[in-house]
């Protein structure tokens, strides 16, 4: 048996955000296989809508067979689950947002390593 892939995330919400979260932390914790996991950190909104709540984040470090596109596919369901639509970016209102950031070697989204937000939920995580 192949040893199971080691992905590196970052959710974030700033609608409903700490019951999102931790709604987010017991589907992944149910589907996956959880190393670590961050506290959340608040921080405030980046870019986007003017006058945006701020954001919780938090990063989740797991394990998972399953290869990358189906990974990132069971996230963005999850993301739905807990009311993420297409327009939410949009409005300014995000009830999760999840982002793979590493998967095994593989460094994923460099451009968000760079921003304060990811880099304090990593903080969180000791990472």
């Amino acid at each position: 048996m192949n040893p199971p892939h080691v992905c590196l995330i970052c959710m974030g919400a700033n609608r409903d955000s700490e019951r999102n979260l931790a709604a987010a932390v017991r589907e992944l914790a149910r589907l996956f296989t959880l190393r670590q996991v961050g506290q959340p950190v608040r921080t405030p909104a980046e870019g986007g809508v003017k006058g945006a709540e701020d954001y919780f984040n938090q990063a989740v470090v797991l394990e998972t067979e399953l290869g990358r596109e189906e990974t990132e596919a069971v996230f963005k369901t999850i993301e739905r689950q807990l009311g993420r639509s297409p327009a939410d970016k949009q409005s300014g209102s995000v009830p999760l947002d999840i982002d793979l950031l590493q998967y095994d070697s593989l460094t994923l989204r460099p451009d968000d390593w760079r921003k304060s937000y990811v880099r304090k939920a990593l903080a969180s995580c000791r990472l």
